[in-house]
């Protein structure tokens, strides 16, 4: 974020019904789409994805895909006084 001068909103780098990549090489066919590609290591959280949530509505938030760090994004969203709020079914 610091060298692009603005925050990033990252998920799991993968093509769309594949499956969630773990390390840097194993989405290297996508770097070509890739302003930035940055190696942080291996994610060893396994291969259940990122965890999603939207924070758009003032003082709430819904979680829009569990993911492997479900429990820590909550325990950080709460921490600043966010509410879960249950998401909308269709």
């Amino acid at each position: 974020a610091r060298g692009c001068g603005t925050a990033l909103a990252l998920t799991s780098a993968n093509v769309s019904g594949r499956t969630s990549t773990v390390a840097v090489h194993e989405f290297r066919p996508l770097w070509e789409h890739c302003a930035y590609v940055c190696d942080g290591g291996d994610l060893g959280a396994g291969r259940s994805g990122s965890t999603i949530v939207d924070i758009s509505l003032p003082g709430r938030y819904i979680v829009l895909r569990d993911g492997s760090a479900l429990a820590h994004t909550t325990s950080i969203v709460e921490a600043y006084g966010l509410v879960a709020e249950k998401k909308a079914t269709t």
